[in-house]
């Protein structure tokens, strides 16, 4: 079947029909016997022939996908070659090829197939640059990735995650990428030891498709409640070091134990907590009165009718004042006429 292939592929597509049609059945071609295990020469002189008798003669923005895929299973198909021995020195000779190329798509401005190639042309340097060089390993921790390895990897999967998410078009447009997004921020929040919030999961479109991660979600709380609650209360012939209660009550006193109930003796490390206990109370209330302004309703344009108000004060004093100005001269008027008479 592969020499049936080729030979259906030896001669040049007919200028007449579609360059994108020929193009696109060229590459699945091209697919098909690098997939297939086919004798490599035979989809090295396919693409070949593509690259140097077909696409210089087609100037068209619809075929820079389709031309940068060609190249790039060309240069596969030379490293293969030159692996298997075969060919020794193919893919050098490529490289004079693959400069051309770049120069040609620059000035088409097939940004494609430029950058397709750029990265062929500079894979075999990158390749031996990259085997007898070692990266600096700046971090300390197997957690430690990008700018320098300063930053842990969860923080920067939750960053990109959670940005995803914020520039996402709406659920309504585009609810399959809102629900793959979601999955894998929940799991990388899991991962990084927090709880999602309950209303992600409350989501219409995210309802159904987060319910397994739900039940997850809410099995690893109760396993946490559980541990916090079994490490919580102790009991004291469990714990040594201390053998009276005086020595308990110096732990109190310096905080590693928080009380101590003698009569069903056991000690506990972490104390009933409430929403109106001291500690608490100050955030409380601050919640709440935060609660109580963004519930307010303030009725609208109702500064437009202040400065209103404000106009037809000044306009009324300006009349009073014309008045105050019309009635004086009026009486000077008088005056003078009493005495002349």
């Amino acid at each position: 079947w592969v020499t049936q292939l080729t030979h259906l592929l030896s001669e040049l597509p007919d200028p007449s029909s579609q360059a994108e049609h020929e193009t696109y059945l060229s590459l699945l071609a091209i697919i098909l016997l690098i997939s297939r295990g086919a004798p490599n020469r035979s989809g090295f002189e396919l693409s070949h022939r593509l690259v140097t008798d077909f696409l210089p003669h087609h100037n068209r923005r619809s075929l820079d996908p389709l031309a940068a895929k060609i190249w790039f299973y060309h240069s596969r198909f030379a490293e293969l070659l030159q692996q298997d021995g075969s060919h020794p020195g193919l893919w050098a000779n490529l490289r004079s090829s693959s400069m051309s190329a770049h120069r040609t798509a620059r000035l088409r401005r097939d940004e494609d197939s430029e950058a397709t190639l750029l990265n062929l042309i500079l894979w075999e340097q990158a390749d031996r640059l990259v085997s007898k060089t070692e990266f600096p390993d700046f971090g300390k921790t197997e957690a430690s990735v990008g700018a320098g390895g300063m930053v842990p990897t969860g923080q920067v999967a939750r960053w990109l995650y959670y940005l995803a998410i914020r520039r996402a078009p709406p659920a309504q447009i585009a609810p399959g990428f809102w629900q793959t997004t979601h999955k894998l921020f929940v799991v990388v929040e899991l991962l990084m030891g927090d709880i999602p919030d309950r209303t992600l999961f409350r989501v219409p479109v995210l309802k159904k498709c987060l319910q397994p991660y739900f039940e997850i979600v809410q099995a690893s709380k109760t396993a946490l409640q559980t541990i916090s609650l079994a490490y919580s209360r102790n009991k004291l012939k469990d714990i040594h070091g201390c053998e009276s209660d005086q020595g308990w009550c110096y732990q109190i006193s310096i905080g590693p134990v928080r009380w101590l109930n003698v009569n069903l003796k056991r000690l506990s490390t972490k104390e009933s907590v409430g929403v109106y206990i001291p500690p608490l109370e100050n955030p409380f209330c601050l919640k709440l009165y935060n609660k109580s302004i963004e519930a307010m309703r303030f009725p609208l344009h109702q500064h437009s009718k202040e400065l209103a108000s404000a106009k037809a004060a000044r306009g009324r004093e300006r009349e009073l004042a014309s008045e105050i100005l019309t009635g004086d001269d009026n009486d000077g008027n008088d005056d003078d006429l009493g005495d002349a008479f």
